[in-house]
C-alpha cells in the first residue's frame, strides 16, 4: 500500500506550489486489472482513490489528484517539476519510488497550451495562460457577460478576434459584453485584437449602448491589471442607435476609472473604426 505525503516549496520563478510525493505502491507494479482502484493515504488520514490502468508492462494513467484551493497539472519524476511524467510509463524501463505532483494556485483553472485550448471562453472559466498562443484563422466564441478570471502570466494573445453581434436587451459591446465585478484579467498582452461589433435586427428602443475593445462596462469590484492591447475596434451603427464608444470600455472609456480597479494599463494603439466609412 502505497502512502502520499503533502509538503511545501517553491519552485524557481518563486511562486508557490503545493507537492504530493506518491510513494510507488506494490498493487500498481503488480499490473493491476484496468479500473481497480489503489488507496493512497495521505498524511491528514484521509484516503484518496487513484485509478491505476496497466495493460501488464505499461502503466496507462494515474487519476488527478485533488487539494482545495488549487488545480493539478502534471506529475514528474523529480521534486523540481524538471522530468514529466507521460504516459503510458513503461513499468521495466521507469525505475521510480515516488512521484509528485505539481499543482497550481486557484481552483478549476484552464489551462491555455495553445490556440485550440482558447477557442471557447465560458462565463466562468478560470483561464490560466502557459505561454504565447496566435489565434490567427481561429474563430473564438466568448459569453456576453464574463465572471471568471484571465490569468495572463506576462504572455501575449496575438492576433485574438471576435465579431459580436448586440441580441435583444443587451446595450454593451465588445470582446465580453460586460465584465463583472467578480471578473479578473490580468498581466496580458493582447496584441493585434480584432473585434468587430453590430446591432443586428434588434428593435432600436432608444437606449444609450456602450462599446470598446474589451468590454461595452466593466462592474464596479472586477480586477483589471497589468493589461496592454493594441489592434482595432470596427463598429457598424446603420440604424443609429445612440452609441458612446471607447477604446478600452465603454462605459469608462479610460476617464473617471474607479480607484483600485484599474491599474497599469496601456491602450493608447487602438484604433476605432465605422464599418460604414
Amino acid at each position: 500500500m502505497g502512502r502520499i505525503e503533502k509538503s511545501e516549496h517553491k519552485n524557481e520563478s518563486g511562486s508557490e506550489n503545493i507537492s504530493e510525493s506518491i510513494s510507488d505502491s506494490e498493487s500498481a507494479s503488480d499490473s493491476e486489472s484496468e479500473g481497480t482502484p489503489v488507496d493512497i493515504i495521505n498524511g491528514l488520514d484521509k484516503t484518496l482513490l487513484y485509478t491505476v490502468i496497466s495493460d501488464g508492462r505499461f502503466l496507462n494513467s494515474i487519476s488527478a489528484p485533488k487539494i482545495d484551493g488549487y488545480t493539478f497539472y502534471a506529475f514528474y519524476y523529480d521534486e523540481f517539476y524538471k522530468n514529466k511524467v507521460e504516459f503510458p510509463v513503461n513499468l521495466k524501463e521507469n525505475s521510480y519510488s515516488s512521484l509528485y505532483a505539481e499543482f497550481i494556485c486557484g481552483e478549476n483553472l484552464v489551462f491555455i497550451k495553445n490556440p485550440e485550448d482558447l477557442k471557447v471562453i465560458g462565463e466562468t472559466e478560470n483561464i490560466y495562460l502557459l505561454c504565447d498562443v496566435d489565434m490567427s484563422g481561429i474563430t473564438v466564441s466568448a459569453p456576453y457577460a464574463f465572471r471568471g478570471k484571465f490569468f495572463g502570466n506576462g504572455f501575449t494573445v496575438k492576433n485574438l478576434g471576435i465579431d459580436r453581434t448586440l441580441s435583444y436587451g443587451e446595450n454593451y459591446l465588445g470582446f465580453f459584453g460586460i465584465i463583472e465585478k467578480d471578473a479578473e484579467i490580468t498581466d496580458i498582452f493582447f496584441e493585434n485584437m480584432t473585434v468587430y461589433l453590430t446591432f443586428g435586427e434588434a428593435e432600436n428602443d432608444g437606449t444609450e449602448n456602450y462599446a470598446g475593445i474589451i468590454a461595452g462596462n466593466i462592474e464596479e469590484g472586477a480586477l483589471i491589471s497589468d493589461i496592454k492591447i493594441t489592434g482595432t475596434l470596427y463598429y457598424g451603427n446603420e440604424s443609429k442607435r445612440s452609441l458612446t464608444i471607447h477604446k478600452f470600455c465603454g462605459e469608462f472609456g479610460g476617464v473617471g476609472m474607479i480607484d483600485g480597479i484599474y491599474s497599469d494599463l496601456n491602450f493608447e494603439d487602438i484604433k476605432i473604426k465605422s464599418l460604414t466609412d
